[in-house]
């Protein structure tokens, strides 16, 4: 739940972990402004998704670093398109 949640997020921002993994993790309006690299597996969404998405790893940086966002998509599908039209 949410306590669980917010438990893991702290850890990740003391460095306990170095890496997280979550299902809609950036959809929920969780910010993750520890976080420098972003994976989107699923190219599913709106462009004011997507952009959401980004923005919750883009938060100011305490050491003023830059963050990546990856989204990886299937070929030949939905996502693809919807992907390349988000460019």
């Amino acid at each position: 739940g949410a306590t669980e949640r917010r438990e893991i997020l702290e850890r990740f921002r003391r460095g306990d972990y170095s890496r997280v993994v979550a299902a809609n993790v950036l959809d929920e309006g969780v910010d993750v402004p520890d976080a420098n690299v972003a994976v989107v597996l699923s190219g599913s969404g709106s462009e004011r998704e997507f952009t959401q998405r980004l923005g919750r790893i883009l938060r100011p940086k305490d050491d003023g670093g830059r963050a990546l966002l990856y989204e990886v998509v299937t070929t030949e599908t939905a996502e693809e398109r919807v992907s390349r039209r988000r460019r």
